[in-house]
């Protein structure tokens, strides 16, 4: 690759490529970039004539990165998000931080209500700057503790994660759940044991790319007898909800995770068990809208239903 070729390479391009590799399909990458899909295929074949490398291996579904392509992704990954600290930093600089506040989450979760409600009426109030930021699932520790992000909101199978320098408050509660096709014979129960899955079939998360997620269900199952049966692990949680592909097959996760809204799942509540989101803040940061912020979350949780959330969402 020449000089010049090298200077075409955008951000832009990089981050196509890099949702690309997070999803592993084209349709799904460019639904969450916002642009059409030939556009896509069309941009990334042009980054790998740019480059000249192959990054994906375009017979196999999902998607599979090449080794050239798992390098740069890699590679890359830490490229974007050192890009977006220094932006952050910079922006820190240029603006009093008593009317800026940064809002994470988690790249696999979706955005309910509650939390577009707060983050609007707060952008009501003068020389008040909402940044919300979706955070990659493995390394949203990081940007907390760096002050890359004020506050962000994760799961309560993350609290192992929480130390002394950190602060939390719990903003919702629901029942924990088992996702399945609506074929599976147990679709049809309201709710179930946990011990009523150990003959099926399990999709989890990959241990290298969300580690707390898998500790956090195996420890659950075992306690209830049983050691799931896990038969796909899948490296990016976007992929979740579309692995559910057999009658046999299921899903723990809550109300939380993005697509559970999709029409071919059911959502089958486990008896004794829930789920938390929680906000997760640095200690020590005394930026005085995390607190309002929280304040305001919580009174918009209290009258949350999740049923209507859906309706009003057309889902």
């Amino acid at each position: 690759m020449n000089q010049s070729n090298f200077l075409d390479v955008s951000f832009y391009h990089i981050e196509l490529f890099l949702t690309l590799a997070r999803t592993r399909s084209f349709s799904r990458a460019a639904e969450l970039l916002f642009i059409a899909q030939p556009t896509l295929t069309r941009r990334i074949k042009v980054l790998e004539e740019t480059i000249g490398l192959e990054l994906f291996l375009r017979d196999k579904r999902p998607l599979e990165l090449t080794a050239a392509g798992e390098y740069l992704y890699n590679e890359w990954s830490s490229l974007i998000s050192r890009f977006e600290k220094d932006l952050n930093n910079a922006r820190t600089l240029s603006h009093s931080r008593k009317n800026r506040l940064t809002v994470g989450a988690m790249d696999s979760a979706r955005r309910l209500t509650p939390m577009e409600t707060t983050e609007r009426e707060l952008r009501t109030v003068s020389d008040i700057t909402i940044t919300t930021e979706y955070v990659p699932i493995n390394n949203w520790l990081y940007y907390v503790q760096n002050g890359s992000i004020d506050i962000m909101t994760a799961l309560s199978f993350e609290l192992p994660y929480i130390d002394d320098s950190l602060e939390y408050e719990t903003l919702y509660t629901c029942p924990l759940l088992a996702c399945m096709l609506k074929t599976n014979p147990l679709a049809s129960r309201k709710s179930i044991e946990l011990s009523d899955l150990k003959d099926q079939d399990f999709i989890f998360n990959s241990p290298q790319t969300f580690p707390s997620y898998c500790k956090y269900y195996s420890h659950l199952c075992y306690e209830s007898g049983f050691g799931p049966r896990i038969t796909k692990y899948v490296s990016s949680p976007h992929s979740l909800i579309w692995n559910i592909q057999n009658d046999n097959e299921v899903l723990l996760c809550d109300l939380f995770i993005r697509d559970i809204e999709s029409p071919q799942i059911a959502k089958v509540e486990i008896r004794g068990q829930e789920s938390s989101l929680m906000a997760i803040w640095k200690k020590g940061n005394d930026n005085p809208l995390i607190q309002m912020y929280v304040n305001m979350l919580k009174k918009e949780f209290r009258t949350y239903r999740p049923e209507q959330d859906m309706i009003q969402r057309g889902y």
